[in-house]
């Protein structure tokens, strides 16, 4: 009898390890397949950025990237590329080693909350959920500074879970000083570790009475916003939790202030930054592009936390963002679930369900912060990336899982859904397939594939999406598409390329000058012109060429163009189901100015088509009258 059981023990015990083997192998490929990737957009930003840093790590204000506070992240980005520079391998092998920093911090709060050994599989499923998690993936191939909070805010997170104040001090100087945001995901962790202090000094009722308190406070500031729907959820929601009865609360706070005194070196961030703050106030000329200290002005960034808004397109954006795109929907639905059966079994006064094998405390912990990272987070209205929401992701997952084992579903059936969550997710990686997102975004076309047009839902800038494309990893093939373009087209420092209204944003950038594709070097390089197609209206250039990016919403592109130029058959790029065009533009003749005034490019002398490979492929100009 006993041998048996302690095979199937070690068997077990094997399943982790193959859990994570799996998923993580599945991770590293998945990266290894854009090794090449050169970023685009705001990674390109951040990314140059980080190379000047390299290049002069002595420049302090240069470490402020964008007008950020992040000195921490890009200290640790631009050390690696002060060793191996101009290189986007070097940034994306940063990247990978800050995703496995974020899964042994996840690990440890699994076990925090989870210390029972039968939750074994269970726990490594969601830290290989994780490790596949779309949004997180493109967030390490993408450079950025919100991947860092992710990063640091599981490390504090573990920290405080375990009890180690210095090191949740140590990695709350990493996250306050890695982006603005920090400073509320730390004072999120940081409030529920001194509720947890002075816990015992206090009724075990006083949490409920903070709760509906807090409930109050957000409706009065929905009707303050003038939203009533808001307003009514909060207000409805305190009034449903003030029906249970409570015990009288324990006036007695001997010995609070001692406590609270005790807790100082989890100031000791905040401090660093009230000095920061300071020094670039008393020195406004540090400030090397003339921003605000904090970014979007500290004024407004503060004033934005009192939204109290749940039901703005704003907040549902987010929600959105956090909880339903790519298959995240699926595991929200069981935690819809279980909230609805618990707020039900709240109202009739019954007992609280079991969670075997958990750690109440510590889990209550990670729900408290999870809450206050969805609030927090969602109170800023921005643009709609998903890598703003890096660090709920993990915290979703872990609450998904908790669900599961509050709705008494046994351990196989726990493991068979977090196993189809993983795969749908793994798929979602590198398609988008979710028909719950494509009917909530739309969709545009990319080749043989589509994308989703966030931008529709709030008519942000920028066509259907720019930034807001790394929900996955899809959006690296509009890198590789423009190598193959521009290694045909092969453009000079004198070649014009005219891309659509809103999708120039460092979307092309210098090109090799041997082999012309997109690079991060400084040196042999060209620089063709980059312009948008209002500019077209003054371009004296005889010749230029139309990058049709798929992302673009400017339908009235070709109307512009062709008023001036005649537009030429499309030069056509693949890679695998995925296409990229450009056209030809060629000044009409009539609008053409005199000789004297055009500058004739360099290296695209004459107008054979770099497209055609045989003369009798040439097809004939069409106009405006022709275009489809």
């Amino acid at each position: 009898m006993t041998a048996p059981s302690v095979a199937t023990t070690r068997d077990v015990r094997w399943l982790p390890a193959l859990v994570l083997l799996a998923t993580g192998t599945v991770s590293a490929l998945l990266l290894w397949s854009r090794r090449d990737y050169v970023p685009l957009f705001d990674g390109r930003l951040y990314t140059e950025c980080i190379e000047s840093v390299a290049a002069d790590p002595g420049y302090i204000a240069g470490y402020r990237c964008a007008g950020h506070i992040d000195e921490a992240s890009v200290t640790i980005l631009s050390f690696a590329a002060r060793l191996v520079p101009e290189e986007p391998k070097t940034l994306l092998a940063v990247n990978a080693l800050l995703l496995l920093l974020a899964v042994a911090a996840l690990r440890r709060v699994l076990r925090s909350a989870f210390p029972d050994e039968q939750h074994g599989v269970g726990r490594a499923l969601v830290v290989g959920t994780f490790l596949i998690h779309p949004p997180v993936l493109a967030a390490v191939v993408q450079p950025g500074l919100d991947f860092g909070l992710l990063v640091f805010s599981l490390c504090a997170l573990a920290a405080a879970l375990e009890g180690r104040r210095w090191i949740l001090a140590s990695f709350g100087v990493l996250l306050i000083f890695s982006k603005e945001p920090g400073v509320l995901l730390y004072g999120a962790i940081v409030a529920v570790w001194m509720w947890r202090r002075i816990g015992r000094m206090l009724s075990p009722d006083d949490a409920t009475r903070v709760g509906i308190a807090a409930l109050i406070i957000l409706g009065v500031l929905a009707l303050t916003d003038h939203d009533t729907p808001s307003a009514l959820f909060f207000l409805s929601a305190a009034g449903l939790a003030a029906l249970r009865p409570r015990r009288s609360a324990l006036p007695s706070l001997e010995g609070l202030a001692r406590t609270v005194l005790h807790e100082w070196p989890l100031v000791v961030p905040v401090v660093l930054l009230l000095g920061y703050l300071v020094y670039y106030r008393l020195r406004p000329s540090a400030l090397s592009d003339g921003s605000a200290v904090v970014w979007g002005g500290g004024t407004g960034a503060i004033g934005m936390l009192f939204r109290g808004g749940l039901f703005d397109e704003s907040t549902r954006s987010a929600l959105l963002l956090m909880f339903v795109i790519g298959f995240l929907w699926v595991p929200s639905v069981w935690v819809l679930i279980d909230l609805a059966i618990g707020a039900v079994r709240h109202v009739r006064d019954q007992p609280v369900r079991p969670l075997p094998g958990t750690d109440r405390p510590a889990l209550a912990f990670v729900v408290v912060v999870l809450l206050a990272d969805v609030w927090l987070l969602s109170r800023y209205v921005t643009y709609s990336n998903t890598r703003y929401y890096l660090a709920v992701f993990p915290l979703a997952l872990i609450v998904a899982y908790a669900s599961l084992v509050r709705l008494r579903v046994p351990a196989f059936g726990r493991e068979a859904l977090l196993m189809t969550v993983t795969l749908l997710l793994a798929v979602s990686t590198v398609r988008t397939l979710d028909p719950v997102s494509r009917k909530v975004w739309g969709t545009f076309p990319f080749g043989d594939r589509s994308l989703l047009s966030i931008n529709v839902r709030r008519d942000e800038c920028c066509g259907l999406a720019r930034d807001q494309l790394a929900y996955n990893l899809q959006f690296t093939e509009l890198a590789s598409l423009q190598d193959l373009l521009f290694t045909r087209l092969k453009p000079s420092d004198s070649t014009v390329l005219v891309l659509p209204r809103g999708t120039d944003w460092y979307t092309v950038g210098v090109l090799d000058s041997v082999t012309h594709r997109r690079t991060l070097r400084s040196t042999g390089v060209v620089r063709p012109k980059v312009l948008t197609v209002r500019e077209t209206d003054t371009l004296r250039a005889a010749r230029a060429w139309y990058i049709e990016m798929p992302f673009s919403d400017d339908t009235s592109a070709i109307a512009l163009i062709t008023r001036r130029f005649e537009l030429g058959e499309r030069c056509t790029v693949s890679h695998g189901p995925y296409r990229l065009s450009a056209r030809e533009m060629r000044l009409r003749p009539v609008a053409a100015p005199t000789p004297s005034t055009v500058t004739p490019p360099e290296s695209d002398g004459g107008f054979t088509s770099p497209c055609v490979s045989r003369p009798t492929d040439v097809a004939p100009l069409r106009t405006a009258s022709t275009e489809r």
